[in-house]
Parts: C-alpha cells; sequence; structure tokens
C-alpha cells in the first residue's frame, strides 16, 4: 500500500513496526549463517521470504529518506554480503533486481550525508559519488550478466541498472548543487556549473536509455508512485537545465519528450500514474510554447508534488541572461568594481 498512496510513510512506519514485532529484521543474519551450513532446508526457504519481505521496507524506507526528505529510517549492516545469497537454491529472479536497489539506495543514503556535512570541496565530493555509484553498476551488471536468475529479464534487468545509475548520478550532482546555495546560473563559479553540466548530462543518458530500451518502460504498469515521479521530475529538469544551460548540440526534446509520453500513456492506470504523466505532458507544453513565443511559463512551473511530496533538487534553479539585476546589487552595496565608473 505504501508503494501507491500518498500516506507511504505512515504505511511504511505501520509496516515496519508489524516486521519488527515479527523479528523479520534478524532473519537476514539468520539466513547467512544457516545458508553457510545448511544450502538449501524448508528453515532457509521460510528465512528467505523473511527476509525478502524486510528488504522491501528497506529499500522503500531508503527511497523514501533519500527522494522524500524523511527522517533516518531502518537501516542494516554488511547490505553487500546478501550477494551471497543469489546462488542459493532459495533465491528468485526478484532477489535479483531487489539486493542491487538496497546496495544503491544505502549507498545514495551515504552520498547524500557526505553532500549535507561536506562544504569544503562538493566538487571533489560528486567525483567520488560517481566513481562509487559506477563500481556499484559494474558490480551488478556483472553479477546480472553471469546469473541464471535473469534468465529472458536480462535486458530488463540491465535497463534497470542503467537507468539507476543515471539517475543516481544526476540526484548526487544536483544535490551538490543546492547545497552550495547558489540558485542564479550567472552567479555560479566554475566548479558549481561543472557539477550542472554533470547532472544535466546524466538526465540526457537517463532519458535515452528510458526511450531505446523497451523492456524498462514496459514495466511502468505496475510500478510504485516513485518510479512514475521520477521520470516526470527527471525530464522536467533536463527541460530546464537545457535552458538554463544551452549547447549547440542540444538534441530534440521535445520529440523525445512526446515519445516518452505515448509509451507512458500505455502504462499509466495504478497509484498516482495519471497525476505524473499530467505533469509529463504540461512540462511538454510549456517547453513547446517556451520555444515559440518565449513565454517563459517552464522557468516558474515546480509542481507541488516536488515541493510536497518528493525533495528533488533543481527545479528552483533560475537565469537572468541580461545580468542587470545582479550588477544593480553590486552597484546598491558599492562594489569595487564600480568605483571610478560613471554610472
Amino acid at each position: 500500500m505504501a508503494c501507491w498512496m500518498s500516506e507511504r510513510s505512515l504505511i511504511l512506519a505501520i509496516a515496519t513496526r508489524m516486521a519488527v514485532e515479527l523479528q523479520l529484521d534478524d532473519t537476514f543474519d539468520r539466513l547467512l549463517h544457516l545458508s553457510l551450513s545448511k544450502p538449501s532446508t524448508a528453515e532457509s526457504r521460510s528465512l528467505m521470504k523473511s527476509a525478502r519481505t524486510w528488504f522491501l521496507l528497506l529499500n522503500l524506507g531508503q527511497i523514501l529518506q533519500v527522494d522524500a526528505g524523511n527522517l533516518l529510517g531502518v537501516s542494516i549492516k554488511g547490505v553487500r554480503r546478501c550477494r551471497t545469497l543469489l546462488d542459493r537454491p532459495f533465491s528468485s529472479r526478484l532477489d535479483v533486481r531487489l539486493f542491487s536497489q538496497v546496495e544503491l539506495n544505502r549507498l545514495r543514503t551515504k552520498i547524500n550525508q557526505t553532500l549535507t556535512s561536506r562544504s569544503d570541496d562538493l566538487f571533489q565530493a560528486v567525483q567520488d559519488a560517481r566513481v562509487d555509484i559506477e563500481i556499484w553498476y559494474q558490480d551488478w551488471k556483472r553479477i546480472v550478466e553471469a546469473s541464471p536468475l535473469s534468465g529472458s529479464e536480462l535486458p530488463s534487468l540491465i535497463a534497470n541498472l542503467t537507468v539507476q545509475r543515471h539517475w543516481a548520478e544526476a540526484m548526487a550532482a544536483c544535490r551538490a548543487v543546492r547545497a552550495t546555495g547558489v540558485q542564479q546560473v550567472e552567479m555560479m563559479p566554475e566548479s558549481t556549473r561543472a557539477m550542472l553540466i554533470m547532472g544535466k548530462e546524466a538526465l540526457q543518458n537517463h532519458l535515452e536509455v528510458m526511450l531505446t530500451q523497451p523492456p524498462y518502460l514496459a514495466n511502468f504498469r505496475y510500478a510504485m508512485d516513485f518510479v512514475w515521479a521520477k521520470c516526470a521530475f527527471s525530464f522536467l529538469l533536463l527541460l530546464k537545465l537545457t535552458i538554463l544551460l544551452p549547447d549547440a548540440a542540444r538534441q530534440d526534446l521535445l520529440g523525445q519528450g512526446k515519445a516518452l509520453l505515448t509509451e507512458l500513456t500505455k502504462s499509466s492506470g495504478y497509484g498516482s500514474s495519471k497525476i505524473y504523466l499530467r505533469l509529463l505532458q504540461l512540462s511538454i507544453e510549456k517547453y513547446e510554447s517556451r520555444g515559440q513565443a518565449q513565454s517563459g511559463e517552464l522557468d516558474a512551473f515546480i509542481p507541488e508534488e516536488f515541493i510536497f511530496e518528493w525533495d528533488f533538487p533543481g527545479l528552483n534553479l533560475f537565469s537572468s541572461p541580461t545580468g542587470w539585476d545582479l550588477l544593480f546589487d553590486q552597484y546598491l552595496i558599492g562594489d569595487d568594481l564600480f568605483l571610478g565608473m560613471d554610472v
């Protein structure tokens, strides 16, 4: 229920409390110890079901912490040890997808904590985060390709890993930019603009994978609200960054957006999917309107879902192309730039 309802945090808290009362939080360690001595027993299969349930709760909790701004919830030590369970008789294809997500969201939690506490060199922190994300991606790509559990879903699993990789990179860069406190692009130092460009490139790659890997979008029919939200947000943010950071090699975002909308319309129907589908459509319309009449509607378009429900960074960035507002402020405070000038 927490995956498809706006009261997701409250429902997850209730479910987590129930899980702790049932001692599901202990099943992972018990399963690890048992599987070393007895690879396949009725007890180990039962423990795996319980551990899988706990991991699903843990994964959703991490998503709500990182992407919805919730307080720190449940956690797990030695999360990479879950990889040892993939070659057991009681494992399933779901575990390949689930364990990789648990690892990534644990990594994203650590990255966010680093970006929040580290203000001396955010650019280096983002570079370090990109390296860690790349290591996660390459590790799990090898695991997925080698695992007999992947079967016919191998293309879908690889596409899912790749999309998550680009999303994690984009959000790390954009959160670092937000941590600087500078929202006006013209006032950003080169290092901050470089991080913003990293975020833009990651979002472009994110969109490219979604459009060129049909298995990914085909699974949206039963996707949780978060997946729909990040899809709509990532495209809206890409549109804004394309305006703020124009380049000669700009892709046909309008055409790509319409193609994305067409594919997602086929899968809409559960939870808040229709809401985020509408937000995607509005983003495309405002971008098209801006291109034709310079209306500027997209510049101020920040849907309340991305303010009150999800803690996605970047939509508050803005640009003042003429720079006169900045110059006027400098003049009022007596900036040395104006000494001797006949203003």
